[in-house]
């Protein structure tokens, strides 16, 4: 089970750096990669794929509205501790 977990981990990672290394061919020597969205990315595509099954692009409308729902009991007063988010 542990070892099905890390190569999960490890695929996603892959596809993260391979990425990086088809920017960083495509825009020559100097090249800018915005790391904490590819982070966010491959922390949701890790998640989708150890805990649904899925890959991120199946898992991101599931992301999406977690982080909508949050955001809603943010705004209201539902009197659920942990649950404000900012």
């Amino acid at each position: 089970m542990l070892k099905a977990m890390v190569d999960q981990i490890v695929d996603s990672t892959d596809i993260m750096l391979r990425s990086w290394e088809s920017r960083i061919e495509s825009d020559g020597v100097v090249s800018e990669i915005k790391i904490d969205e590819d982070l966010r990315s491959l922390s949701a595509d890790i998640i989708a794929r150890v805990c649904f099954g899925s890959n991120y692009v199946k898992g991101k409308e599931i992301f999406t509205k977690l982080r909508d729902l949050l955001k809603l009991l943010s705004k209201i007063n539902v009197g659920i501790p942990g649950f404000r988010y900012s």
